[in-house]
């Protein structure tokens, strides 16, 4: 059964609070950094995902090779 939470007034913008048991449920606490999608009219709430250094340096490789050519005419 899903748990109903109601959309509150906080100054001039709404917000939904989150019980500790949900909190810590989903390994969160206060400052975690989520981020918030809307997709097919449903909110998406997940944690922030930082690249690791395996990450940007694939990444950093995949461009290099691709626009290789591109990237040697800026360096003259």
């Amino acid at each position: 059964m899903p748990l109903v939470k109601k959309v509150t007034k906080h100054g001039n913008s709404a917000g939904v609070i989150f019980d500790q048991p949900i909190l810590k449920q989903l390994g969160w606490e206060v400052g975690t950094e989520i981020e918030v999608n809307v997709r097919d009219s449903k909110l998406i709430l997940t944690r922030r995902q930082y690249a690791n250094d395996d990450d940007v340096r694939t990444t950093t490789q995949k461009l290099i090779a691709k626009h290789r050519k591109a990237l040697e005419r800026m360096a003259r």
